[in-house]
């Protein structure tokens, strides 16, 4: 094998090993965008569900919104620390991770308070994973080749928020269902009250009849409402998606991607 076919060869599997390694990581940056968009737009579906969770009025949970926002804008500030610092594809990774674990807890918190801080972590670290991932790009190809990528990595973000609700429409058509039979059928049901005041009618002037039977009530439970099961399934997936960041940042991904 003469010099040039043995940089030929090398060169092949340099540009094979870029490409390899350059899919992998465009498939974990776009599937984390795709979660932050099923997050981001499945809160408003699932508001008055989060109200009644708990026990306030929409009005009260809506401040959760502002929180959001504060937390996405402070999660943002913190990316130019972090890059230069840290290891960028492991810091994704624990940042997706926590937010799925967040969303798990989400709808099962009784107090107003969690919510709150939860919504706001939430945003927070999605602030983070914003704007990590377009420097990423940037750092990685350049000002020039990395344009049609930070277009695609926008329109990840646009798919998962145009298929959040359609994921959620069934959830929430089971819900609605089971509290209207609720409110139909409710779950106590006493008998005393009828029964006495049916006596009361055919009481005659020589006998008096009373009857006096104890509350009998009748519990169905329902269990969890389906919507929780929605923050469960985007919370599972925003998990998986972390993995995928964990083992990239195990195979050095970007320090090789640069190297290339």
């Amino acid at each position: 094998m003469t010099s040039h076919e043995g940089k030929v060869c090398k060169t092949r599997a340099g540009t094979q090993s870029e490409a390899k390694y350059s899919y992998l990581f465009l498939a974990a940056i776009y599937l984390v965008r795709i979660s932050q968009g099923l997050f981001l737009s499945i809160l408003s579906p699932t508001l008055l569900f989060l109200a009644d969770n708990v026990d306030s009025e929409v009005a009260s949970v809506s401040p959760m919104f502002t929180g959001k926002s504060l937390g996405f804008m402070f999660g943002s500030f913190a990316v130019g620390y972090s890059l230069r610092h840290h290891r960028p594809m492991l810091t994704l990774g624990i940042a997706d991770f926590l937010c799925g674990a967040f969303m798990f807890f989400i709808p099962l918190v009784k107090s107003i308070w969690w919510l709150y801080a939860l919504v706001t972590l939430c945003g927070l670290v999605y602030g983070y994973i914003d704007a990590a991932g377009q420097g990423l790009l940037l750092n990685i190809w350049g000002e020039e080749r990395s344009r049609s990528l930070i277009q695609g990595y926008h329109f990840a973000f646009t798919i998962g928020a145009f298929i959040a609700p359609m994921i959620a429409k069934p959830f929430l058509e089971m819900a609605s269902f089971i509290k209207d039979a609720d409110a139909k059928c409710p779950k106590t049901v006493s008998f005393s009250s009828h029964l006495e005041s049916t006596t009361s009618r055919s009481n005659t002037s020589t006998e008096e009849f009373q009857y006096n039977s104890t509350l009998t009530s009748v519990s169905i439970d329902t269990g969890l409402n389906p919507t929780v099961y929605v923050y469960f399934l985007f919370g599972t997936f925003a998990v998986i998606v972390s993995i995928f960041l964990f083992v990239l940042a195990a195979l050095n991904a970007t320090k090789k991607l640069k190297q290339l």
